[in-house]
């Protein structure tokens, strides 16, 4: 049993933050960093199979390519999910809203937007009490669906749909949920994790996509079919 840093109470391995005081379990940030590192780690790996299948112009190139994301996911996926089950457990029962929000504020200073998501929905949060949390939450979410469908689309695993349509309507759904937000009252430290998401896909999409910075800025203005025409000829130019 550990004893809180800031006022001494009794503080479980398992609790997030003090009962008594809301300060962070410090064993909880440790495991909340490994998370976070081994996420890094896929997403590198991630990017770098993107960039060599991009570059692959025979058929043995691409099988190699195929090799190293599957010894990447043999080797990695099993403890990047691991650290999602550790996630599980330090968000478990009941927590009173100071608790919540000293969650909310650590995740949010250490950039873990989609853990909010998550955070939240384990918690069944309300949206009235932590509107700007899960405003930036949504954000994020949203990124991370461009990023989902623009590496199935540069691997070419998706049986079902074209992937670059989903990514583009991702972009689109991002651009609407961004200007919504930003024209609502929202304080100016959240606004500035809202900013730095914005910055992050439109640099996600200008070095995989080649999207200019005009074409980002015409963006709201496009319909769905325009997008995905401008991003095709785009590609295309880069072969």
């Amino acid at each position: 049993m550990l004893n809180c840093k800031n006022c001494g109470a009794p503080l479980s391995p398992d609790e997030a933050v003090c009962a008594y005081c809301g300060t962070p379990n410090p064993q909880v940030q440790e495991s909340l960093k490994k998370q976070k590192a081994l996420d890094k780690a896929v997403d590198s790996t991630r990017q770098q199979v993107v960039d060599e299948v991009k570059q692959a112009k025979r058929g043995y190139s691409l099988l190699v390519v195929l090799a190293v994301l599957l010894l990447a996911n043999l080797v990695l996926l099993p403890m990047h999910e691991a650290s999602y089950e550790i996630a599980d457990t330090i968000t478990e029962g009941d927590m009173t809203q100071n608790q919540i929000t000293a969650t909310l504020d650590q995740l949010l200073d250490e950039g873990e937007y989609i853990e909010m998501g998550v955070f939240a929905d384990k918690h069944h949060l309300s949206y009235s009490d932590n509107r700007e949390y899960m405003m930036i939450a949504s954000l994020a979410a949203d990124y991370n669906d461009v990023i989902e469908y623009t590496t199935r689309y540069f691997h070419g695993t998706d049986d079902y749909d074209d992937p670059l349509v989903r990514a583009c309507q991702r972009i689109k759904g991002f651009k609407e949920n961004y200007a919504n937000i930003t024209s609502r009252d929202i304080s100016p430290d959240k606004l500035v994790h809202v900013e730095r998401i914005n910055a992050e896909l439109e640099s996600y999409v200008r070095d995989n996509l080649h999207l200019t910075d005009e074409d980002l800025a015409d963006i709201s203005t496009m319909s769905d079919t325009r997008l995905l025409v401008l991003v095709d000829e785009r590609l295309h130019d880069e072969d």
